[in-house]
């Protein structure tokens, strides 16, 4: 009586095993892939909050009612530089889609558009 598995077993086995192994590492390549969105849309979530803040506190200038009139005015593009130098973000916080920081100078640049559209205020980043 023979007490061992045969070379058929054996080879079946290490197919199965790779094919487990495959699946588990796709799924977990996905996952990461599905954080790194979520990220950004956290951090996009933060600009235009900050954005939304800034504007709001704008109530003694002219730039909020200028761009209540007027959506497509320069006074309702909110740069980022405007949000670090008022103290809405931090200059250190990461892009995970740039893979770099707000202060670099690349993306000091990019800025949020606030729009009223029958009163209600939008704020969108625009990259």
């Amino acid at each position: 009586m023979n007490r061992g598995f045969t070379l058929i077993e054996i080879l079946v086995v290490i197919a199965l095993l790779a094919v487990v192994t495959l699946v588990i590492a796709n799924n977990m390549v996905g996952m990461q892939g599905r954080e790194r969105e979520n990220e950004y849309e956290n951090y996009k979530m933060r600009l235009e909050s900050a954005a939304c803040s800034y504007i709001e506190k704008m109530d003694y200038s002219d730039k909020k009612s200028e761009c209540k009139r007027n959506a497509s005015s320069e006074s309702c593009k909110i740069t980022i530089k405007n949000l670090i130098e008022s103290g809405l973000i931090a200059d250190d916080m990461y892009n995970p889609k740039e893979g770099k920081v707000v202060g670099d100078r690349e993306l000091l640049d990019d800025y949020v558009l606030v729009q009223y559209v029958r009163g209600e205020k939008t704020c969108t980043l625009q990259e």
